[in-house]
């Protein structure tokens, strides 16, 4: 079978690690790459032996494509993700899916309409924390009805000032959206996909401060309401050290533990442990396989490749991703006027 040909635009620190990630996944092959500087093509046609384009429009029309990659800067998702579905490409595209709700929906109006008598492209959001073994197996215990109905999340994010891209672009509004947008996103998304069985979020209101005088948050801390009187808090400091996750979720039967570490989001050599219980008793979880970003992208990579090919659903779609877009931006106005934001 011939395998699915996939076309990366970005080659950026998280451009390359999908470029890895496509080439080590069986079925998959990476056959181009867009990157705007000289230097960053020649290192991917030294590493992949692929063609390479300082234009992602280049590529379009160039290339014989199954699957669009889209690991470009936040401000260039909508243009980027219009262009590909414009030539009838399946697309993963990176978060935010884009830096406006309308521009969401623009995209996700021309996957429909795209369709023309045939199946519809897909159209996969890039929230790899979904396909983790870690926070992918939270989901089972959750659907399974292991603690009940959840009542209430906390969840914990402690890390350092994470790369800032070319030029420093995610400290650009108008190029990044806002910092809420590149960094918290991938744990709001989380967080509704755990409540995804008791319903939508109904407000949000949220705090924070910066430690220096820049463009990034700090320390970013929200209350997310759900229907039921359940609720969900987000707490994102990136004025820590290393990279820590910590998720409590408790249900009305019992209660979910999950933690993760690393010295840094992309470890090799990540440390991580799953647990439930009620009351005394306590029940560790095994986890097949290591959990992670370098890990959970492949695991995404191998989703969409099976999507495809057979036409399976992908486990982000567009909604998901609008949806994230929708709330990120709720924040965000929740901190400028220092209210209650309702969803």
């Amino acid at each position: 079978m011939r395998p699915v040909r996939f076309g990366l635009m970005g080659y950026g620190e998280w451009g390359q690690w999908h470029g890895r990630c496509i080439n080590e996944t069986a079925g998959a092959s990476l056959v181009a790459v867009t990157e705007c500087t000289e230097e960053g093509r020649r290192a991917a046609e030294k590493c992949f032996g692929v063609r390479t384009y300082s234009s992602y429009k280049e590529l379009i029309e160039e290339e014989e494509l199954d699957v669009v990659d889209i690991v470009l800067p936040n401000y260039l998702h909508y243009e980027a993700a219009m262009a590909a579905l414009r030539a009838g490409k399946n697309v993963l595209l990176e978060k935010p899916m884009a830096l406006r709700v309308e521009e969401c929906d623009l995209i996700l109006r021309l996957a429909r309409e795209n369709r023309a008598g045939k199946k519809m492209p897909v159209l996969a959001i890039g929230f790899e924390l979904r396909s983790s073994s870690l926070w992918g197996r939270v989901k089972e215990l959750i659907q399974r009805g292991t603690i009940g109905i959840p009542r209430a999340l906390n969840m914990e994010v402690f890390r350092f000032l994470p790369e800032l891209g070319l030029g420093k672009w995610r400290l650009k509004k108008e190029k990044a959206g806002s910092w809420i947008l590149d960094g918290p996103i991938h744990y709001f998304d989380l967080i509704r996909w755990y409540f995804q069985g008791i319903g939508e979020p109904q407000s949000i209101y949220s705090v924070a401060n910066s430690l220096r005088e820049r463009a990034l948050i700090d320390n970013f801390s929200s209350i997310i309401r759900f229907p039921n009187g359940s609720h969900a808090t987000l707490s994102y400091s990136i004025g820590g050290y290393g990279h820590y996750i910590t998720v409590n979720i408790m249900g009305s039967e019992g209660a979910i533990r999950a933690h993760w570490e690393g010295v840094a989001s992309k470890t090799s050599e990540p440390k991580f442990y799953l647990e439930y219980g009620r009351n005394k008793a306590k029940y560790q979880v095994p986890i097949e396989r290591p959990a992670g970003e370098i890990f959970d992208l492949k695991a995404e990579i191998e989703q969409v490749v099976r999507a495809v090919r057979e036409g399976s659903a992908v486990i982000a779609t567009g909604k998901d991703g609008r949806e994230a877009v929708r709330i990120c931006l709720a924040a965000e106005r929740s901190l400028e006027a220092g209210e209650i934001i309702q969803l």
